[in-house]
């Protein structure tokens, strides 16, 4: 069980918020989220998958914004 401190940005507005719950898994996903890259580049990320208490799922990409604590 852990809980992740990440920053959340939309538009112009970012805020800090926490997630907690237990990890699923973690994973490497690539995706294409780049504006004007190759289409044979190759764009990961880092992702902890957590099952909240209400039994919920929710992916968390891992960057240099985030902090992991036990929980």
């Amino acid at each position: 069980r852990i809980e992740v401190e990440h920053l959340v940005t939309v538009g112009g507005r970012q805020w800090t918020t926490r997630t907690a719950g237990v990890v699923v898994r973690t994973e490497r996903r690539r995706h294409g989220l780049h504006f004007r890259r190759n289409f044979d580049d190759k764009v990961y990320s880092d992702v902890i998958l957590l099952r909240s208490p209400e039994g919920e799922l929710t992916a968390l990409a891992v960057d240099e914004f985030t902090n992991l604590y036990p929980a």
